[in-house]
């Protein structure tokens, strides 16, 4: 079990799945769907860029569909 002075290292999960800024932004949201990820990292060169949230992308394409 872990303390609240545990370091970040200590729990921190490497191989989680990344995207690049490229990836379509609708497959994404589907494959984060599908796995239950709610966060995911985006990287491009190797460099992290940013992370997309599940709940903004779903309200995002919610809003897409309304105004279409």
């Amino acid at each position: 079990m872990h303390g609240k002075d545990t370091p970040v290292k200590d729990v921190l999960k490497q191989d989680t799945e990344k995207v690049t800024a490229d990836t379509p932004l609708f497959d994404v949201y589907q494959d984060m769907q599908r796995k239950r990820k709610y966060l995911m990292p985006v990287f491009e060169n190797d460099r992290f860029q940013g992370v997309l949230d599940l709940e903004n992308l779903h309200e995002f394409f919610l809003i897409r569909k309304a105004t279409t």
